[in-house]
C-alpha cells in the first residue's frame, strides 16, 4: 500500500511528540526557577522581620521613631505577599507540567499506532504459499473488505474426496471414525504417477447433493516431495 499518507502521519505525530517534549522541560524549568525565587524571596522576608523585631526595639526605648518602623513593617508586607505569590504559582506550573505529560503519553499512543499502520501497508503472508487470485493493481484504491489475493500454504494441501453414503457407513461402523485413517494420495502428471502419503483430518458436516456422498478431507504429510505438489 503506498506509505506515504501512512508515513506522513507518523512524522506528525513525531514532530508533535518533540513539541511536548520541549515544553515539558521549558515548564520544569519555570517550576525550578519559581522555587529558587521562593526561597530567596522567604529568605528576605526572614531579614525583613528580623529587622522589624530590633526596629521595635529600638523604638520603645526611643531610638527609632514610628515613621522608620512603619516603613520597616511595609517592607516585609511587601516581601511577604511577593512570597505568597510565587508560592500560589507553584501548584499552576504543576497543574502545567500535569498535563503536558498526559499529552505526551496520548502522543507515544499515536505514534505507536501510526508505526503499526505505516508497517501494515506492506503485507507479508503469515507463511510460504501459492498466490492465486490476485485482485492488487498498480494505482487501485483498497478498502478494508477488498480481497487482496488468496493464499495457499505450501505446506498444508489437503486431498479432498468423496464416499458415497454405503462406504462411508461401512468403514464408521466397523472402525467408528475416519479421522485419523492414513490414505495414499496418488497425483498423476501425464505418464508420471506419484504417490503422497496423507492422514484424513476431517468430514463434511453434511451429505453433498450432488454425489448423495460424504466429502472427506487428507492432509498430504510431504506436499513437496516427490514433488511440490499443486
Amino acid at each position: 500500500i503506498d506509505p506515504f499518507d501512512y508515513k506522513s502521519a507518523l512524522d506528525e505525530a513525531r514532530a508533535q511528540r518533540s513539541e511536548t517534549a520541549a515544553r515539558l522541560k521549558e515548564q520544569e524549568a519555570s517550576l525550578g526557577a519559581e522555587k529558587t525565587t521562593l526561597t530567596h524571596a522567604r529568605a528576605q522576608l526572614a531579614i525583613a522581620e528580623a529587622d522589624v523585631a530590633r526596629a521595635e526595639q529600638l523604638t520603645a526605648r526611643g531610638n527609632l521613631s514610628d515613621r522608620s518602623l512603619d516603613d520597616r513593617r511595609q517592607v516585609v508586607l511587601q516581601r511577604r505577599q511577593a512570597a505568597d505569590q510565587l508560592q500560589s504559582s507553584i501548584p499552576v506550573w504543576e497543574a502545567r507540567i500535569a498535563q503536558t505529560k498526559l499529552t505526551a503519553e496520548r502522543l507515544d499512543v499515536a505514534i505507536e499506532r501510526a508505526q503499526r499502520r505505516l508497517a501494515e501497508t506492506r503485507l507479508e503472508a503469515p507463511f510460504d504459499a501459492f498466490v492465486t487470485e490476485v485482485a492488487a493493481q498498480v494505482g487501485r484504491m483498497v478498502s478494508v473488505n477488498d480481497k487482496v489475493a488468496t493464499l495457499i500454504d505450501r505446506s498444508w494441501i489437503e486431498a479432498q474426496f468423496s464416499l458415497t453414503d454405503s462406504q462411508f457407513g461401512r468403514i464408521t461402523a466397523k472402525d467408528g471414525t475416519l479421522e485419523g485413517r492414513k490414505v495414499v494420495v496418488r497425483w498423476k502428471l501425464g505418464e508420471a504417477t506419484f504417490a503422497f502419503d496423507a492422514i484424513v483430518t476431517r468430514v463434511g458436516a453434511r451429505i453433498t447433493s450432488t454425489t448423495g456422498g460424504v466429502d472427506v478431507f487428507a492432509r498430504i504429510a510431504t506436499p513437496e516431495q516427490p514433488v511440490q505438489i499443486r
